[in-house]
Order: C-alpha cells, then sequence, then structure tokens
C-alpha cells in the first residue's frame, strides 16, 4: 500500500478500513488481520497468518497501531494475613483503568490489585513489593481454560465467620498428590503457606478459593 493511502487512513479517523484494507496493512506490518482489527491472535474470517503475532511487527517506519483496551476491576489490596470486613469491599471503587486484554485470554476478565506486605518479596525471578500493583485474570472468566501447575502465582482468597471476614493475598502455587500448597515467598518467617487437601476439605472453617491468575506485575516510578 502506498505512504499516500495510509496518511488517507490517518486524516479520516471516522472512516472505518475495509477488510481488504486490514488485509493488506496485515501484510505490511507481519501480523494478522484479526489481530490488527479486533486484538485477537486467533485465524478467523478475515484468513490471517496462524503464528503471526503483535511482537512481530517491523518496517522501515513506524505505524502506531491502536490497541482496543478493556475495563479493567480493582480487587482491593492483597495482603497475607490480613482480613477484612467483606463490606469494606462493598465500598471498592468501579473500574477505574482500561487495559489492554490478555494475550492468551483475550476475553477474560482483567483485575488489578494494590500490594501489602512483603509475603512475596522473595519470589523468583521478580519480586513481588509493597507497592507494586498486579494485574491478573479473574479466575472464574478462564472457564477452566487453565489447568493448575506448579509455579502458577495467584491471587487467593480466604473467608472466615460464615464469609464475614475475607482476606486476598498472592501466593505460589504447589502440587502434590494429596493436596495443594499455596506459598508466601518471603525473607519473614511468620508467613506460613495455605495447605488445602484435595476433597477441599475447609480447615478450622475458612474457605480457600483461587480468586485471580496473576499475570503482570508494575510500580509507577513517581516523578519527584
Amino acid at each position: 500500500m502506498s505512504s499516500d493511502v495510509i496518511r488517507d487512513l490517518f486524516r479520516r479517523p471516522d472512516n472505518s478500513p475495509t477488510v481488504e484494507t486490514i488485509r493488506k496493512l496485515a501484510v505490511g506490518l507481519q501480523t494478522t488481520p484479526e489481530w490488527l482489527a479486533f486484538g485477537s491472535y486467533e485465524v478467523g474470517t478475515l484468513g490471517g497468518k496462524e503464528g503471526a503475532l503483535p511482537s512481530q511487527l517491523h518496517g522501515p517506519e513506524l505505524i502506531e497501531v491502536a490497541v482496543t483496551l478493556k475495563p479493567a476491576a480493582y480487587g482491593g489490596v492483597v495482603e497475607a494475613g490480613s482480613f477484612r470486613p467483606v463490606d469494606e469491599f462493598g465500598d471498592i471503587e468501579p473500574p477505574t483503568r482500561q487495559e489492554p486484554p490478555d494475550s492468551e485470554f483475550p476475553d477474560a476478565e482483567v483485575m488489578f490489585f494494590d500490594v501489602a506486605g512483603d509475603s512475596m518479596n522473595k519470589l523468583k525471578p521478580r519480586p513481588i513489593m509493597p507497592g507494586d500493583r498486579v494485574f491478573a485474570l479473574n479466575f472464574a472468566s478462564l472457564r477452566n481454560r487453565v489447568a493448575l501447575r506448579d509455579g502458577m502465582v495467584v491471587v487467593v482468597q480466604q473467608t472466615i465467620d460464615g464469609g464475614q471476614h475475607r482476606e486476598r493475598s498472592v501466593k505460589q502455587l504447589e502440587l502434590y498428590e494429596d493436596r495443594m500448597e499455596f506459598h508466601p515467598r518471603s525473607d519473614n518467617p511468620r508467613h506460613k503457606p495455605i495447605v488445602i487437601s484435595r476433597d477441599y476439605t475447609p480447615e478450622d472453617g475458612k474457605e480457600v478459593e483461587i480468586f485471580a491468575l496473576v499475570r503482570r506485575i508494575s510500580n509507577d516510578i513517581p516523578l519527584s
């Protein structure tokens, strides 16, 4: 496609490009028409090349491609050993961030959490520190498409007092034949793993579930 055609696309942002134009753009950008049009890597009716990823974009001129964002729900503070009244979670603000969909599960619900405490300050290869923000996928929205495996980093939710108090914390999963263990990775010895038998019998009246699958960690650097 000529440079004049590309410029014309930017001059008229309200006019949607045709399917044929999207196909041609995808060839030049070395990605799929599906990703260019919908942010999806799956091959569909537009006839993309299987396996082509947005990370393969390159060329003599940089063309900025708009990626569709979606609302990310705020899941509150994650902190080991900190049970909060469930009523407190009712005051959580509605989604205020727009985030790109997950690269592998673009239809899954994106969530973000603020990290407090030191229960994961020794996680490898990258520790999770107080003040970090973790971005995760609501586990229920994955609809059993992700098998549990050793090393997964997850947000675990525990409830006590008949569901009146709730704790959300980040843990790393270890799988055994007869149990699952959710481990802190910390230099603070007061943090202990959560151990769940394979029959999911609650211990000490606690209800435990995997609430979200952690996918990304960030920490904004202040300007001053």
